[in-house]
């Protein structure tokens, strides 16, 4: 491998690790689990309200309960006097019937109450149970996803460190001169180096003359595009490498 080469290499290395350092710097950002978390959030959230109104609607049914044994109890007094055959003041019967009849409409009411409550708390325990379920599934995708993360991460960094080792490598074989020049271009440009697509500089598209082309294709100096300052690589195909 020539000089040139050898810097085409580099800056194809560093190429690369930009593209690393972006997908980790995405991975670490974990914009996907920040979703999911968030609707982890959500549902626990759901849960807890769900649970509270049961527990609250529970305490409901168990104070109808007590209503209606209060006015069940009531309801049976007055019947014991209403067919004890004792009472025969007609108005004295006439307000224990009309008495009779507010229990038996308040029995009603609170057996009405009972059972609209027990189908809400069948409905929110069915809505319970499916919440349940589906935080547990988001945990698992939640912890799933941290795992797959940190294993990308390790072999991110993994992959960073051979390239960087590699770039250590192809720099020492290179002359200090064409070293320094590299590297102070690199200081100034995104690409220090562009390649010769037919001929123009895939760096600022210009054309190249014949001339620099055919010197490039011949020796190992390093010839700088005379637009944009970048060095000049030309990459042979298969015919001309044979």
């Amino acid at each position: 491998m020539n000089q040139l080469e050898s810097i085409w290499k580099i800056e194809q290395t560093h190429k690369s690790i930009k593209e690393l350092e972006s997908e980790k710097e995405s991975i670490e950002k974990s914009e996907n689990l920040d979703d999911v978390l968030l609707r982890i959030r959500e549902r626990e959230y759901d849960i807890t309200h769900i649970k509270t109104q049961l527990e609250v609607d529970d305490i409901k049914i168990q104070r109808l309960n007590q209503k209606l044994k209060q006015i069940s109890f009531k309801l049976k007094e007055i019947n014991k006097k209403l067919y004890s055959g004792k009472i025969t003041n007609v108005q004295k019967l006439t307000s224990l019937q009309d008495e009779e009849k507010e229990l038996k409409e308040d029995i009603e009411k609170t057996e009405d109450q009972i059972l609209e409550l027990l189908d809400i708390i069948e409905h929110n325990t069915e809505k319970l149970y499916a919440l349940e379920k589906e935080q547990e599934k988001l945990n698992k995708n939640f912890q799933e996803s941290q795992e797959q993360n940190k294993e990308k991460l390790i072999k991110i960094e993994n992959k960073l460190i051979d390239l960087n080792q590699e770039i250590k490598k192809l720099k020492t074989d290179l002359d200090d001169e064409i070293l320094n020049k590299y590297e102070h271009l690199s200081k100034k440009k995104t690409k220090a180096i562009a390649r010769i697509d037919g001929d123009k500089c895939t760096g600022c598209h210009m054309s190249i003359p014949l001339s620099v082309i055919s010197k490039i294709k011949k020796g190992n100096k390093l010839v700088n595009c005379d637009n944009c300052g970048r060095i000049l690589y030309y990459e042979a195909d298969e015919e001309e490498r044979q």
